[in-house]
């Protein structure tokens, strides 16, 4: 059809996507006009569907001699790929997405449009779900003769039976297309596939779909959804469906959704069924005449107004006469071949305005009485349909105090430009949010709300008062003090006070009981204390792992580890004391005393000594036997007598009970 350019539209600051016709340098003339035509066609259809489902028309125009349509730019990926990524949408997106092209096209097909060419290359899913039906550059409008029975346009996997055949199609053909779009968005395949276009085309044509038994991951009612697709795509559309969103309620039978999709998915349809109803009434009119047509267009150029007429008796009869004499000039005309030329006469003289009005006024009802002459007309009310979600889904939205529904939502709005709404998004725990949304030509398709989490204030306090509390590194203050949480917050607080012990609690917002957070503190027991008598040089004393200074130490009630080391004596000792509150506890550390001789006595001369694990060593350096004054604590230990010119050779190991004033002489043969 052409090239798209993504631009920015300085006048209302927004990125818009611009289309431009790129003509084929070797195209004839007359391929050339009607491809100017249709891409033309699409600019008039598109202009016609103002639906939050189809992607709109902002502004078309012709630069340079160079046709271009200026449309809303939608950020998102096609159909195609949104459904096959790697985190693949729920059923219940998937339904959505159905729902909202039916309520699409059922709007289109209501305005006499059909598409044509569904396909997933021309449905973009923006990043919240919302499908956006483009490309209406092969539809076709009621009363259009661009295209001729018997020329096949189209997609070949997404064509219906008579678009192949015939290329003379109705809205029941896009029908056809969605059932087979429903069919691989649901299953990710296929209900007509082949190794050539030809192949394809034929089992359309002629063969029943191979339909899938199963959606990936997905339970269904199999009977039920081989049902609903052998209807929706029959080759006879009379014996389809004869509305996009039958199909897609009847399909909701077939589907097993939770009972909050099928909720989401039920509103949404009902919305987009109620759109569709304001526009039904006007099919009837879009099946016209040529002549039909350009008298409608005529009657929408301004005119005097007339003096009111009084009724009469007879006035069915007269306008009856009048009637009967317009007949029978276009019948005169179009049998002498005239009429088509005048047809052409007025279309190209309406196309010079710039402000053309297509009248979907049937020509059989009356026409609104006329104000009077002197009173200003009445503002002609404008109807715009946009959606309404929010994050998280499920709030409730109102305008002006009358409920749309639960997020996500459509609404359609009729009113004159410059009518102020407010909307209102209400959701539980959540605070409320409000926007004021104004009547106009541009009102956007969309409107979010972002809900804030509502805080709610609590008050934290602790018996007695006054206690320090902490969430983390973050001190909160002392209590009594006030607090806001949001729903679900988990914290954990720590409260302190000189005199009693330390508590620590954890609470959930929303799941918590809120008494939780008056704290009763229980008191510290007196003390007691516990008092290292030694006469060791160099002594060290570490207390629950934690090294101290001195010998005299206050401690809590209960039980503490003690470990008492001296090295230089080899000395290490460690034991468990019971503080009772007020009591006073008590350690002793052996003496030291002076071993004149430690020899040893074998095949070595002279050998390295272990004490406890730890050379003897002197100068800097392991000391060998014989050794003379060696000071050591007295009680048990544990000697090893190693070989000194292979340290990992122990040449002997004896428990010896050191006692005052006795030597240490070990034989090899002990």
């Amino acid at each position: 059809m052409g090239s798209v350019f993504r631009a920015h539209d300085p006048f209302i600051k927004r990125t818009v996507a611009i289309k431009i016709v790129k003509l084929d340098a070797s195209s004839n003339e007359e391929e050339a006009q009607e491809f100017l035509e249709r891409f033309k066609q699409e600019a008039q259809i598109s202009g016609h569907l103002n639906h939050p489902n189809i992607v709109a028309i902002y502004d078309v125009g012709e630069q340079d001699g160079m046709p271009y349509i200026a449309m809303e730019y939608v950020q998102g990926m096609t159909l195609s790929a949104y459904i096959r990524q790697e985190n693949p949408p729920s059923l219940g997106e998937r339904m959505k997405v159905l729902t909202s092209l039916a309520g699409a096209l059922d709007f289109a097909h209501a305005k006499g449009i059909v598409h044509r060419d569904l396909k997933p290359a021309n449905i973009l899913v923006q990043e919240n779900g919302t499908p956006k039906i483009m490309d209406f550059g092969i539809a076709k409008m009621s009363g259009s003769n661009l295209t001729q029975t018997g020329v096949f346009l189209g997609t070949p996997s997404y064509s219906s039976p008579e678009q192949i055949k015939e290329g003379h199609v109705d809205y029941r053909s896009d029908i056809f297309s969605l059932g087979t779009l429903a069919h691989e968005t649901l299953t990710e395949e296929l209900p007509f596939t082949g190794q050539s276009i030809n192949a394809i085309l034929y089992k359309i044509a002629n063969e029943p779909p191979n339909l899938s038994a199963e959606l990936p991951g997905q339970p269904i009612r199999v009977s039920v959804f081989r049902e609903v697709m052998f209807k929706v795509l029959q080759k006879d559309p009379e014996q389809r469906y004869q509305k996009a969103s039958d199909f897609t309620s009847a399909l909701m039978g077939a589907v097993k959704l939770s009972q909050e999709e099928q909720t989401v998915v039920g509103h949404l349809a009902d919305q987009l069924d109620a759109t569709v109803r304001d526009v039904s009434g006007v099919r009837k009119n879009l099946q016209r005449s040529d002549f039909e047509q350009a008298r409608s267009i005529h009657q929408t150029t301004p005119q005097l107004t007339p003096e009111p007429v009084k009724k009469k008796g007879k006035g069915g009869l007269f306008v009856a006469i009048i009637l009967l004499a317009v007949a029978g000039t276009a019948i005169y005309l179009h049998l002498t071949g005239e009429l088509q030329p005048m047809l052409q006469d007025f279309q190209k003289y309406f196309e010079k305005s710039k402000e053309v009005v297509i009248s979907e006024t049937d020509l059989g009802e009356e026409n609104e009485e006329q104000p009077p002459v002197g009173e200003p007309p009445k503002p002609v009310d404008l109807e715009r349909t946009f959606g309404v979600n929010s994050q998280p889904q499920g709030a409730k939205v109102f305008i002006d105090g009358q409920e749309i529904g639960p997020t996500p939502a459509t609404y359609t709005w009729r009113k004159p430009p410059g009518a102020v709404a407010e909307l209102k998004w209400v959701l539980t725990n959540h605070e409320d949010h409000v926007q004021t949304i104004t009547m106009a030509e541009d009102l956007p398709g969309n409107f979010t709300a972002e809900m804030k989490l509502k805080s709610i204030q609590r008050t934290i306090t602790s018996k007695p008062a006054g206690a320090t509390v902490q969430s983390g590194n973050s001190k909160l203050g002392e209590t009594p003090l006030d607090f806001s949480f949001s729903p679900e917050d988990k914290v954990t607080l720590r409260f302190s006070k000189e005199g009693y012990e330390p508590q620590t609690i954890s609470y959930t917002e929303g799941k918590s009981r809120p008494g939780k957070l008056d704290v009763a503190l229980k008191k510290l027991p007196p003390p007691g204390t516990l008092s290292v008598i030694s006469f060791i040089e160099g002594l060290t004393i570490e207390i629950d792992g934690r090294r101290q200074s001195g010998t005299q130490f206050t401690l809590r009630p209960g039980k503490h580890k003690i470990k008492i080391s001296a090295p230089r004596f080899f000395y290490e000792e460690e034991r468990t004391v019971d503080i009772q509150a007020g009591g006073a506890e008590e350690i002793r550390t052996p003496d030291v005393v002076s071993v004149k001789k430690v020899d040893f006595v074998g095949s070595h001369p002279y050998v390295f000594v272990k004490i406890n694990g730890r050379f003897v060593e002197k100068g800097g350096e392991h000391d060998t036997t014989p050794m003379s004054n060696l000071r050591i604590v007295l009680g048990t230990h544990r000697f090893e007598f190693v070989d000194p010119n292979d340290t990992d050779n122990i040449l002997k190991k004896k428990t010896i009970e050191v006692k005052s004033g006795e030597d240490i002489i070990v034989s090899s043969d002990d």
